[in-house]
């Protein structure tokens, strides 16, 4: 933050009060320490000015215009501490117009703000808020800014929100800093709900990626999902959503809030423009969405992605779940024996079940036999096993019958 260099001269003959005149002597100086800084030759003005402050006799009020003018000048020549001194010096002389006390305290509080030394600037904010009959919405936004630095976050909140309400008397729209600084401070203050309403306020006036992020975030801390969801999804819309990251989470949500289809969707899109890793992992969730979108088809060519990296028969056992559920049973039962050859996969028991079901359903009946004798050696589902076997006997005598009548007609 840079000060504008701005330094008001009286004219010897201009007087509020008899106080407040400068001696011709001053006045030319002070107008020829301006022409020299207008010269580009700051040096000869500060020069002039000090030795014209040694000068015998002066008023008070001529010594606060010779220090108005050096604080402004040491300012733009980065000498700091010297134009504190300075304008500390116009700041404790009474005989002075309101005006220049004024100036001379908000440009000393923003010297303060601007070497960081906060308290300070608060501190000399105050006096000039104890001196000033309609503070404008800047100075409320300045003193906030002051306060935030301190961690006094319920004081920023007081002040920004009075800087709110005279711009919005104004019919003006806040800066976008200060909203930003506002839903910050609510959210220090665990006001998440108040934060929540400076954050939608922002995607209105300033619709940018970070600020739906935000939003997002503070619904899913409410445990909001319907809304973090909804506020995702404009996001989406609005093509703000590009790291996997942020698409996973949405894809995340739209799953656990009943929309798998939407979520695979958004999953497939990512992985085909290479801002989703094919991952197994990432392979899986879609697989995961199209099944529960019922969409079996679609789920089975990724599936077969997954399959190929992973190490263990599970993605298999999936695969040949997809192919069950459509009817391909020759494909089902190839996927269910090569989960059964990889291993690692729960309940196998089961899994050669599916297989010999699938192989009836082929009308393999040898096939089938052979796999439920096989899967009557498993404890857990020997009784299933069994039932399997005496009707697939029953299945193919049932066939041949049928097959023989045919025959006959």
């Amino acid at each position: 933050m840079r000060l504008l260099l701005v330094c008001v001269l009286f004219s010897p003959t201009l007087s509020i009060a008899a106080s407040y005149t400068l001696s011709d002597k001053i006045y030319k100086s002070l107008t020829k320490a301006q022409t020299y800084n207008d010269k580009k030759q700051p040096d000869q003005a500060i020069q002039l000015l000090e030795k014209l402050l040694k000068s015998k006799a002066l008023k008070r009020y001529e010594i606060a215009m010779i220090n108005n003018q050096l604080g402004y000048l040491y300012y733009q020549e980065n000498r700091s501490k010297a134009s504190i001194n300075a304008f500390k010096v116009v700041t404790k002389i009474e005989e002075v117009p309101e005006a220049l006390k004024q100036s001379s305290l908000y440009t000393l509080a923003q010297i303060y703000f601007e070497q960081e030394n906060y308290n300070e600037a608060i501190q000399v904010l105050k006096r000039w808020f104890s001196i000033v009959k309609n503070p404008s919405e800047d100075a409320y936004a300045f003193l906030a800014q002051a306060y935030y630095q301190t961690n006094n976050h319920q004081l920023v909140v007081d002040n920004m929100n009075k800087a709110i309400n005279i711009i919005e008397q104004k019919n003006l729209s806040p800066i976008e800093q200060w909203l930003v600084m506002l839903q910050s401070s609510y959210s220090e203050l665990g006001l998440i709900e108040n934060r929540i309403g400076v954050m939608k306020w922002l995607i209105r006036i300033y619709p940018e990626k970070d600020y739906f992020l935000a939003l997002s975030t503070a619904y899913g801390i409410l445990d909001k999902r319907n809304k973090q969801l909804s506020v995702l999804e404009i996001a989406y819309k609005k093509g703000y959503l590009e790291q996997s990251s942020e698409l996973l989470t949405l894809a995340s949500l739209m799953f656990s809030q009943g929309a798998p289809y939407k979520a695979a969707k958004v999953l497939k899109k990512g992985i085909d423009e290479d801002k989703i890793k094919p991952t197994l992992r990432n392979f899986k969730f879609l697989a995961s969405a199209w099944i529960a979108a019922q969409e079996f088809e679609k789920s089975i060519p990724v599936l077969k992605k997954a399959a190929v990296l992973s190490a263990t028969g599970e993605i298999d056992v999936m695969v040949g779940n997809s192919y069950y559920n459509t009817g391909q049973w020759q494909q089902a039962a190839n996927a269910f024996q090569k989960a059964l050859e990889k291993g690692d996969i729960n309940h196998a028991e089961k899994i050669w079940l599916l297989v010999g079901q699938c192989y009836l359903n082929l009308k393999e009946f040898e096939t089938a036999q052979k796999i439920f004798a096989e899967a009557v050696k498993f404890k857990e589902v020997s009784e299933k096993a069994e039932k399997w076997l005496r009707y697939t006997t029953l299945e193919e005598q049932r066939y041949q019958a049928y097959l023989e009548f045919q025959k006959q007609q």
